[in-house]
């Protein structure tokens, strides 16, 4: 248990805690307490990532009345190591049920224990792959009044696929679930993560597949830099991993931009631009889109919007390191309505008010009058307000050449842009407040 007043000294509590040992604990009731729980193989450990996302969480402040080098949560790391560190992974699976047994019962002894300030609203529990389904666990045993929110890291895939939502994590669990998925898929040792979302909104970075960085051809690499066994392992299980590292950023320490997931029927049509607005509701009533962010305060402070009826995928692209942070915008090319259809693409170079864009090519295969063409430009750096751009629109040429070197494809970009677009339209993606 850590707390305002002990936030790197661990005070330890058993599972079967005494009502005696709890009042005698540094717990302070007046402030959330957010639970964490590891996965399949992990532990607490105040040097691995639990330890990091404690220490990341103690140091944010949601309270106005607060000074901002003080904090207001406590936070519980959940150690069923004994249980998740054994070579079968079926009996881990089935571990998941009783240590979520044992945190609720924890959970209703500290709200008996404090009956006149505690609710079960107070709480929060986020686990990470195993940990995410034991978290769902968790919050079957609160009936009457559910916990407040459960945060759910790449929940655990194998075991959990294709099966009733009451034997994994599911939006019936808490008032409010959260899901982020990174390593999507069904065969352990391949994908470790579930595919299909977990929660209320549920968040897919990169697809929710492989993430950047986390390439196989970099396995020599960590071997050589991590020694044989954690080189490996951290190969393996990079994209899985991935999803903690996310939720361990404080985005506004470090870059411009806020990052913002999208709803978007797929992530193939997220990719080509075709999603990227998000209405003119504030956040917490539009389910068009949701900060990929603030995670330990603006979402702990959330419910689903009244128009949410089952799970929402959101999606964004991020970078293979701290802070993860892409700018994205929404490129929409209307043309002309009166112009005879042709084969062709069209490039754009942007000019920002800091900075220019890569060139970027949209490649229809057919190009037809009065039609709007989407692209998903991103950046690792802001470009600012964007006032101007350079455009070429060019035609595929086949010129026959003499000889036996037969013919040859060349790019003919002699149109007039002016003659084929109508207009142009940037939509800056990465902002809290998006209009």
């Amino acid at each position: 248990m850590y707390t305002c007043s002990n936030p790197y000294r661990p005070f330890y509590l058993p599972w079967n805690a005494t009502d005696k040992m709890i009042r005698e604990s540094p717990f302070d009731p007046n402030v959330k307490t957010i639970f964490l729980i590891h996965g399949f193989t992990d532990k607490y450990d105040e040097m691995n990532w639990m330890g990091d996302l404690k220490d990341h969480i103690l140091r944010l402040s949601t309270r106005v009345d607060l000074k901002d080098d003080h904090c207001d949560k406590n936070v519980i790391g959940v150690d069923w190591s004994k249980g998740a560190k054994t070579s079968f992974y079926a009996q881990a699976v089935a571990n998941t049920q009783i240590v979520g047994a044992i945190v609720a019962r924890f959970i209703k002894q500290l709200i008996q224990l404090n009956r006149n300030i505690l609710t079960p609203d107070d709480f929060a529990v986020l686990g990470h792959s195993l940990g995410a389904q034991t978290a769902g666990f968790v919050g079957t045993h609160f009936k009457q009044e559910k916990i407040r929110t459960i945060i759910g890291l790449d929940p655990a895939g194998p075991a959990f696929s294709d099966i009733p939502e009451t034997h994994r994590l599911d939006p019936s669990d808490a008032k409010l679930v959260v899901s982020v998925h990174t390593n999507g898929g069904e065969v352990l040792g391949d994908h470790f993560g579930i595919a299909d979302p977990s929660g209320h909104y549920a968040f897919f970075p990169n697809g929710g597949d492989d993430q950047p960085g986390c390439e196989k051809t970099r396995a020599v690499t960590n071997v050589l830099l991590k020694g044989i066994s954690t080189g490996i392992s951290d190969t393996i299980v990079c994209s899985h991993r991935r999803a903690y590292r996310l939720v361990q950023v404080n985005e506004t320490l470090l870059t411009t931009a806020h990052s913002i997931g999208y709803r978007c029927p797929s992530y193939e049509d997220f990719k080509q631009g075709k999603c990227g607005t998000c209405g003119d509701l504030d956040h917490d009533r539009n389910d068009e889109c949701k900060p990929f962010g603030n995670w330990y305060t603006w979402w702990l402070e959330q419910l689903p919007s009244p128009n949410w009826t089952k799970p929402i995928k959101y999606f964004i692209d991020t970078t293979d390191e701290k802070p993860y942070t892409l700018f994205h915008h929404q490129i929409k090319v209307q043309t002309k309505r009166n112009i005879d259809s042709f084969k062709g693409y069209i490039k754009i170079t942007f000019f920002g008010e800091l900075r220019d864009s890569d060139q970027i090519k949209i490649e229809p295969g057919t190009i037809e009058g009065n039609s709007t063409y989407t692209y998903l430009l991103k950046t690792p750096k802001d470009l600012g307000r964007i006032p101007k751009a350079l455009v070429r629109v060019g035609q595929p040429k086949l010129i026959k050449a003499a000889g036996a070197f037969g013919a040859a494809n060349t790019d003919d970009e002699t149109t007039n842009p002016l003659n084929v677009i109508d207009n142009i339209k940037v939509h800056f993606m990465s902002h809290e407040h998006v209009e």
